[in-house]
């Protein structure tokens, strides 16, 4: 026409009732921001957030800008899994070497009338069954534990273990815990429960600290194979998010769900983890090995906002941590 516009047929297959969909817009930027946050690829974030779009405008309306995950019905599907990524379980545990590991940790330093703490993991649920079975056989007499998460406690009493109080100061002869990673140098991870701040109030209480594993956890330098959780409180924790960012120059995401983003369990539904503390976790992934890792334990101590953090350096003593790697074939090797 005179004003140079240029007028289109619309097919009647692709009509439809216009709405505003400003907060559609919103929610369709809010949710692939979330995904690819969470550790999803671009073409695997697209879908989940034109599914929070439509939504935004089907079930509440076009000016809201975010459905709930109840309106998206993601309550009641589980997530998709998340795409591949560095930090994905390329390397599959080993029940076997998961069983040596814990018996050989149970035969070596659970005696009657020891004081055991009990730390997170799948390969430290050996333990506590062992135990169990000893004290009913009668193998063991006497045993008491201390647990370093809620999950752990109520394992524990499932298994009829009896537990320390929690304000005795009665000292533990031996800790037993698992890990996320260890090192050639026997530098650990841990964390991926949550459970760091418990893990090392209980390493610092117990005479010998005992870590078992499967021979999958082995890593030549921590940071790449298992992110470094740190705990963090909820105030300000995006500040303290990107603060650890810039002091560590790592990848800080996070956590949502149970566990890290690209991992088994973790979630897109944009709830944040909460440790048994009511804190949040920040996982932080690195491109490279550590080098120092008591360096970067002690900048992590120091980082206004971080509660606690997954770093447990090798102390200077030859047997501090004792690091029991199970084998595929049943043999264990400890790391010296």
């Amino acid at each position: 026409n005179a004003q140079g516009s240029i007028c289109v047929g619309v097919p009647e297959a692709l009509r439809s009732t216009p709405v505003d969909t400003t907060g559609a817009g919103d929610a369709f930027l809010g949710a692939l921001a979330h995904l690819i946050a969470s550790g999803s690829t671009l073409e695997a974030a697209l879908p989940g957030a034109v599914e929070v779009a439509s939504t935004s405008v089907t079930k509440r309306g076009a000016q809201a800008s975010y459905p709930t995950a109840a309106d998206l019905g993601w309550a009641k599907r589980p997530p998709a899994p998340p795409s591949p990524t560095r930090f994905g379980d390329s390397r599959r545990p080993s029940v076997v070497g998961a069983l040596a590991a814990a018996t050989a940790a149970v035969d070596q330093f659970v005696a009657s009338g020891s004081v055991v703490g009990i730390g997170c993991g799948s390969t430290v649920d050996h333990c506590v069954q062992l135990i169990a079975e000893r004290l009913a056989s009668g193998a063991l007499r006497d045993v008491t534990a201390m647990a370093t998460s809620e999950a752990t406690e109520r394992r524990l009493r499932e298994f009829g273990i009896p537990l320390l109080p929690p304000d005795s100061d009665k000292a533990v002869d031996v800790a037993l815990t698992g890990c996320d990673g260890v090192s050639s140098s026997k530098d650990v991870v841990k964390g991926g429960k949550g459970a760091m701040l418990r893990e090392k109030l209980v390493r610092a209480a117990s005479a010998r600290w005992v870590v078992v594993c499967d021979e999958c956890k082995k890593s030549e330098g921590l940071g790449v194979d298992f992110p470094v959780p740190v705990e963090v409180a909820p105030a300000f924790h995006q500040r303290t998010l990107r603060r650890l960012a810039k002091l560590t120059g790592a990848d800080a995401r996070l956590r949502l769900g149970l566990a890290p983003a690209g991992r088994p369990g973790a979630d897109v539904s944009g709830k944040p983890f909460v440790t048994d503390n009511g804190n949040y976790v920040v996982d932080l992934f690195f491109r490279e090995p550590l080098g120092d890792v008591w360096l970067m334990a002690s900048s992590l101590d120091a980082c206004p906002g971080a509660v606690e953090h997954g770093l447990f350096p090798a102390s200077m003593r030859p047997d501090d941590p004792v690091v029991l790697v199970g084998r595929g074939d049943g043999g264990v090797e400890r790391l010296e």
